[in-house]
């Protein structure tokens, strides 16, 4: 799959959009995190899933 960079705004910082077949793929929601990486002169995208807090319940 093959997406071009766009310019996001005025101070230089580019974006990509994730195609809607990848965000089903990877259960992934607009607010979820994802972590960069390079390896190999390659940008590596991995989704940050987090464990939602329990409450603590009182006794």
């Amino acid at each position: 799959m093959k997406r071009n960079i766009q310019k996001i705004n005025q101070h230089g910082v580019l974006g990509i959009y994730i195609p809607m077949e990848l965000t089903k793929d990877l259960n992934l929601k607009a607010g979820n995190q994802l972590d960069f990486s390079v390896q190999d002169g390659k940008i590596i995208l991995t989704p940050v899933h987090t464990v939602p807090e329990m409450p603590i319940q009182q006794v």
